[in-house]
């Protein structure tokens, strides 16, 4: 709340109206679709602590990497889920997002749930430890 105090009403209202054009685009690419699949994000799971990673060689911030693929649907406001859709070479989980059009969380549950019936990520586990992958 305090950090608002620093936003103008003139920044506000233009981060509404681009709010609009993202929330059009994803729209107009639901128009012909009951969802939209894409990776939740553009890495595996990384240590406990870690604050910085790299994407293709260059040198990113943990954090912003892990919210790269959800923030636009976060922004946009259409509802979205991530399920377990395999793993790394290492065993590490990678997800996958379902996005649905706007008050349609119905179908982006559906769609998660017959994933989860006819695969069987979400049940495995990544090692946790030496012990485990002795």
């Amino acid at each position: 709340m305090a950090q608002s105090a620093f936003v103008s009403g003139a920044h506000y209202v233009r981060a509404q109206q681009i709010r609009a054009l993202v929330r059009a685009d994803v729209d107009d690419a639901l128009a012909r679709r009951d969802v939209l699949l894409a990776p939740t994000t553009p890495i595996a799971a990384t240590p406990l602590g870690q604050a910085e990673t790299s994407i293709a060689r260059v040198p990113a911030n943990v954090r912003g990497s892990l919210l790269r693929f959800t923030r636009p649907f976060n922004f946009s406001g259409h509802p979205a889920c991530s399920v377990p859709c395999g793993a790394t070479g290492d065993g590490l989980p990678l997800g996958m997002q379902i996005v649905g059009r706007p008050f349609d969380e119905v179908t982006v549950l559906r769609v998660a749930d017959a994933w989860q019936r006819a695969t069987d990520w979400h049940t495995r586990r990544p090692p946790l430890g030496a012990e485990e992958t002795a």
